[in-house]
């Protein structure tokens, strides 16, 4: 089914690029890039967060969000490496080794972008054997308002008593 929200679809657009990019750019040769699309509660999803950039309250109040998920079996981000991520210009040794290419400004916006979407972004990765990175981006699902019903009516006020002859 169709998930809506509200967005700025060019900015939405920079984002799911740049995570795509980063998880072909670091995928091996001939590898598979996985993306997920799945409507998640508010509550967190399964599973350790090894990096985390919590950039939102999740919208109105939390509730109902979008979660993409993109996964490779590429060369993986080593543990002790996860906490900068999101940190302008850093670029992890693998990476540097994988690709001369790149200024370590991806994850930085993208985590500036879903912060100004309400939304948050984690990811799971390790460099050891075939396991790579998952990315999971949420970001709050658009609620159309529902109608407020009308105030109830009042009861109508009793007329005033007729003046009475003057004195």
């Amino acid at each position: 089914g169709r998930l809506p929200m509200w967005g700025d679809a060019q900015r939405l657009r920079q984002l799911l690029s740049l995570l795509l990019d980063n998880a072909l750019r670091y995928s091996h040769r001939g590898g598979l890039v996985r993306v997920e699309v799945l409507h998640a509660g508010s509550a967190g999803t399964a599973g350790p967060a090894v990096a985390m950039a919590p950039v939102g309250d999740g919208g109105e109040g939390g509730g109902d969000r979008c979660e993409l998920r993109i996964t490779d079996r590429g060369i993986g981000i080593p543990a002790h490496e996860l906490a900068q991520v999101f940190e302008r210009n850093f670029r992890g040794e693998g990476a540097r080794r994988h690709r001369a290419d790149g200024t370590g400004l991806g994850l930085s916006i993208g985590a500036a972008l879903v912060r100004a979407h309400g939304g948050d972004i984690r990811i799971d990765s390790s460099d050891t054997g075939d396991t790579g990175t998952t990315v999971r981006l949420r970001l709050p699902l658009h609620r159309p308002l529902q109608p407020h019903p009308p105030p109830p009516l009042a009861a109508p006020e009793p007329p005033a008593p007729a003046p009475t002859g003057a004195a």
